[in-house]
């Protein structure tokens, strides 16, 4: 859609300098799901956090069943939740850069939109590397914003299936569950934390019992829980 103030022809350069790594998103999450059904793999990935109390309480499940998995933050938040972020890094769980402010890259300038990355990456040097796994807001790539994650060496961390905690309608945790298994493993997209604020109590609950049930499941169909980092 060509938004307010922008002329037909700069939302074409826009489509067409994000039309490659986009191409690149779908071969990626192709291989991704295949190598998660090869290994028999279940990674279970949260993005937007952290934030109180949703962080705190997949923490708290996560360690009681003594599952790893792999948290995308955003650095503004981290600034304010430093010893959440220090309590997930010493459960052992897997610390990527999701950008500073969660900017839509196809919605900013390409200089803002490498800015939000590099920030996110400045903030969260802590508890990420400098080539650590990157996931992009919203999932949109353009060629500046590939080529800063290329530069510094990182990989962007893709997903194979979306729980779906942000819809308006919230599915049922059993049909995303089903989805997993029927699939043979894949790589669980879930929030603790909104773009634009921490999750409401149904959207919490919705998270804690779908992450409890992919837990089950997996341990019963014999599945590996990993990190992202691990799939391979």
């Amino acid at each position: 859609m060509v938004s307010m103030g922008e002329s037909p022809s700069g939302y074409i350069v826009r489509a067409a300098m994000s039309t490659m790594p986009m191409l690149r998103r779908l071969w990626a999450e192709h291989r991704l799901a295949s190598a998660c059904s090869h290994t028999k793999t279940l990674v279970l990935s949260y993005d937007d956090g952290p934030t109180r109390p949703t962080t705190e309480r997949v923490l708290d499940l996560l360690a009681a069943e003594s599952t790893p998995a792999t948290f995308f933050l955003l650095g503004a938040r981290a600034m304010r939740e430093q010893s959440l972020v220090d309590r997930m890094k010493a459960a052992g769980h897997e610390i990527g850069c999701h950008s500073y402010c969660h900017h839509n890259a196809w919605r900013t300038t390409a200089a803002e939109g490498v800015s939000d990355v590099e920030a996110g990456y400045a903030a969260l040097s802590r508890w990420v590397a400098h080539d650590g796994i990157f996931r992009p807001p919203y999932g949109k790539v353009t060629n500046a914003t590939s080529r800063a994650i290329h530069d510094r060496g990182a990989s962007f961390g893709w997903w194979t299936i979306e729980a779906g905690d942000t819809e308006d309608v919230l599915p049922e945790p059993r049909d995303v569950v089903e989805a997993v298994s029927a699939r043979g493993g894949g790589v669980v997209l879930m929030h603790d934390g909104h773009p634009k604020d921490a999750l409401d109590d149904g959207r919490i609950e919705f998270v804690l019992e779908t992450t409890r049930r992919l837990i089950e499941m997996a341990r019963g169909r014999g599945l590996n829980i990993k990190r992202l980092s691990e799939v391979g």
